[in-house]
């Protein structure tokens, strides 16, 4: 029987499981990551019992691979000590031996394994000499595999490929130019490597989420974010048009069979659904009204654990601490910042200082000001740690070290200076970072002009609509 000592000790022991997949055209037949024998190794994944057969047994573990449509076969990257340069491989479901996909090949660096959906395609990425290359192999319905054929190369990064479901297209995510944040996507005629279209968006991120589930099907599922949010689009490569879903479509969208039938189309469609509601809120600062929706999300969130990766699971964090932020619940805002505070300081760094930001915030609106001086010093260095301090973050940092020491009367005069102040900044493009994650200046004109923040942003709101209507009608 443990004991009370040994109790945290087995907690933080306990079995994990990552990356669940399970076969397209094989249901039964599934490919998770565990790291039950104290490294993490793949396994085959019986979906009818539960039960887990080890398939790999490295020194170094393995956590990353794929399972072919038909649950024949498992690949995955088998490298060398962890070096990350090798081969891929396959090895039966049923277990065996390892073998090479790329024989006689030198060992490469690559960014994961695209399989089609009909599983007669596999493709990869390598590099080498700062070149990039498309690879792909043909595989005959007995499985056999063909030679590997380098389709096209290119000097800029490239990841993917996602192909079509009968595998005659690969959608690749390429960036335009070196050290860019910014994704593009390319899409390749497999046979013949010819280029058959690209999407951009300026400023913006654009990548593929997944193809249209059979054969001659061309569309493909994408997401970008260039209206400062992440949203969804249909890119028909055969036809060359673009498709942008507004969120009336994407919901009517989501008990579709498309959908229904592929767990990551299901994952992305509750994502870019919940979010943009979440946003939708945050526009009309219908805070209290978006709480609803906070069930639903964690019930998903739960169901969905294994598809979705901590990012995606941060992101919702924050953004429902900041709906019971703006709905006046300030305790139960501190809880959800610290789901984001407790994960490593690595994993999303931008969240992780905004949401101390917040949480700060949340102790001044509860009047613990016996906290605020050491909990103010001690977001402000971690924010300079991480190199993330603005002249607008600089402004709210003054703001709460110096209220602390004046009268209600002066802090409402300060308070007015502190709202000049961040008003004339905010046409700054380098502070707009600030303003996507904390809307500060409503923050501070609820206590100037002694409104609810909602009420703040309605007002906005519905003067922007005004305003839009008048621009038209002109």
């Amino acid at each position: 029987m443990a004991t009370s000592s040994t109790l945290w000790k087995e907690r933080f022991r306990v079995p994990l499981v990552r990356g669940a997949q399970v076969a397209a055209d094989a249901p039964t037949r599934g490919l998770v990551a565990s790291n039950v024998s104290g490294v993490f190794q793949l396994h085959a994944w019986d979906v009818a019992s539960g039960q887990l057969r080890a398939l790999t047994n490295r020194a170094t573990g393995v956590i990353a691979g794929a399972i072919s449509p038909d649950g024949r076969f498992v690949y995955y990257h088998d490298d060398a000590g962890g070096n990350e340069l090798g081969h891929f491989v396959r090895v039966p479901f049923e277990g065996g031996t390892a073998a090479s996909i790329t024989p006689g090949v030198p060992p490469y660096p690559t960014f994961g394994l695209g399989i089609s959906g009909a599983g007669n395609r596999l493709g990869f990425v390598t590099a080498d000499e700062g070149v990039y290359h498309v690879n792909v192999i043909d595989v005959r319905a007995d499985g056999a595999l063909g030679p590997l054929r380098r389709i096209q190369s290119r000097p800029r990064l490239l990841i993917g490929p996602a192909f079509s479901h009968d595998g005659a297209i690969a959608v690749l995510v390429t960036t335009p130019e070196a050290r860019s944040l910014r994704y593009e996507m390319v899409a390749l005629d497999t046979a013949t490597g010819r280029t058959l279209g690209e999407l951009a968006d300026a400023n913006a991120r654009v990548y593929a989420v997944g193809v249209a589930p059979r054969s001659g099907d061309g569309r493909l599922l994408a997401v970008t974010n260039q209206s400062g949010v992440e949203r969804p689009l249909i890119w028909d490569v055969a036809r060359g048009s673009r498709l942008d879903i507004v969120l009336d479509e994407l919901e009517r969208f989501e008990p579709s069979h498309v959908v229904q039938h592929h767990d990551n189309f299901r994952v992305q469609v509750f994502v870019s659904i919940q979010q943009a509601k979440i946003n939708r809120h945050f526009m009309r600062g219908t805070f209290s009204e978006g709480l609803s929706l906070v069930p639903h999300i964690i019930e998903k969130l739960e169901e969905f654990s294994l598809f979705l990766d901590k990012h995606r699971i941060l992101v919702f964090n924050y953004k429902i601490a900041s709906l019971y932020f703006g709905s006046g619940d300030y305790n139960t805002t501190i809880d959800y910042v610290q789901r984001i505070i407790n994960e490593p300081i690595d994993l999303r760094s931008d969240l992780q200082c905004y949401a101390r930001l917040l949480h700060l915030l949340a102790h001044y609106e509860l009047g613990n000001f016996g906290l605020m001086e050491p909990l103010t010093k001690s977001v402000f260095r971690f924010m300079a740690k991480m190199e993330n301090l603005t002249e607008i973050e600089e402004e709210i940092f003054r703001f709460l070290r110096n209220s602390l020491q004046f009268s209600r009367h002066r802090v409402r005069q300060e308070l007015e200076q502190f709202l000049q102040k961040i008003k004339h900044l905010e046409k700054n493009r380098f502070e707009t970072r600030a303003f996507a994650y904390l809307d500060i200046i409503s923050w501070v004109e609820s206590k100037v002009y002694g409104k609810p923040m909602s009420d703040i942003i309605y007002e906005k709101y519905l003067n922007s609509r005004k305003r839009n209507y008048r621009e038209i009608a002109a």
